[in-house]
């Protein structure tokens, strides 16, 4: 008699273990899904600050799932991993059927977004595009909303000017020689959507050299090192997308390698436009906040979710928000003292390195 009790008790506590399950199970497939796509992936600072920006506004609400998915585009410059990669996140895509799919850096949205476009069932929030909503077919897509990625030119050409006057330039004297300024950068898929803002934007009092892209390590070190022969000052944005060599089916990795050797072989001051140039080595980068970035996409797809808006009533907006990362060494060794508020400002966003 009391085997048969246990049994029996054993019995219930299995079918309320089972229902209990199953009802967890419905619940989750109840709610709202939201799918967040990377366009790059592995451990950089910017992947890092984009999805620090989306948990803070969409983890404390539970009412949600949310799949992260990175495609893993900036791994190597093999041909074929454009492709495979799209395959993999449109099919995650169609077997998970998100209500929202969060698309984060220019080749998600040309690989994934343009194929998502007018979507009857699918809503697109897009962040940290360098290109225009234009570019992907986004302005006439009524599913689709998001948040652009503009560099803080403005914030940079000051942080050089200060440079130029540290190092003797008479900027208030107009016939005295300006500052020459070499822009120099990869040529990654986030170059080509920026090269427009940059080379166009008035870099006053400094004068703006013809930009160089390449595409290999060699070519940057050549780049580099005769850069003093033309230039007074060196600005580097992307370089995360190097070849080993022409024609190589790999990039330089980590980027840092390339950061290092930089600062190691530069005979001027390097100043970058990307978050992880101090973190990789460099002296003083300015940037946007890739956390601003994931928190305004992800508010603008929480929006949605709670029926608040439908994306047609949120356009592009470009977040303000800086990121400063500084390394107090290299500025030593350049014998340049920079404003109290540069410290500040880099140990507030954690970009601050002795």
């Amino acid at each position: 008699m009391g085997n048969a009790r246990s049994l029996i008790s054993l019995l219930l506590k299995l079918a309320f273990v089972v229902a209990l399950f199953g009802f967890m199970i419905l619940q989750k497939q109840e709610k709202p899904r939201i799918l967040v796509i990377q366009s790059g992936g592995g451990d950089t600072l910017w992947t890092r600050s984009l999805e620090e920006g989306i948990t803070r506004i969409l983890v404390p609400r539970t009412a949600m799932v949310i799949r992260h998915h990175a495609m893993n585009l900036n791994e190597s410059p093999d041909p074929t991993l454009p492709q495979t990669a799209t395959s993999i996140a449109l099919q995650m895509v169609k077997d998970w059927s998100p209500d929202i799919v969060m698309l984060f850096d220019d080749p998600a949205q040309k690989l994934v977004g343009t194929r998502l476009l007018n979507h009857p069932h699918i809503r697109i929030v897009y962040g940290g595009v360098n290109g225009r909503p234009e570019d992907y077919g986004y302005d006439k897509a009524p599913n689709v909303t998001g948040v652009l990625e503009r560099k803080p030119l403005a914030a940079l050409r000051d942080a050089l000017v200060f440079i130029a006057r540290a190092r003797g330039f008479n900027l208030d004297d107009k016939a005295a020689a300006r500052p020459r300024l070499l822009w120099l950068t990869d040529s990654s898929d986030s170059a080509s959507a920026d090269f427009s803002d940059v080379d166009h934007f008035d870099w006053e009092p400094l004068e703006w050299l013809p930009p160089r892209r390449v595409d290999n390590f060699p070519a940057w070190q050549i780049t580099v090192e005769a850069a003093h022969q033309e230039a007074d000052l060196l600005l580097v944005t992307d370089y995360s997308q190097l070849r080993t060599e022409p024609g190589s089916d790999r990039y330089v990795t980590p980027p840092a390698l390339i950061m290092r050797w930089t600062e190691d072989h530069a005979r001027i001051p390097v100043v970058g436009g990307s978050t992880g140039i101090a973190a990789d080595g460099g002296m003083l980068g300015i940037a946007a906040s890739g956390i601003a970035q994931g928190e305004r996409a992800a508010r603008k797809a929480l929006a949605l979710i709670r029926g608040e808006k439908k994306p047609d009533d949120m356009p592009p907006e470009i977040p303000r928000n800086l990121a400063v990362g500084m390394r107090k060494a290299q500025a030593i060794r350049r014998h340049l003292a920079f404003p109290a508020l540069y410290e500040a400002f880099a140990r507030q966003t954690e970009g601050f390195y002795e």
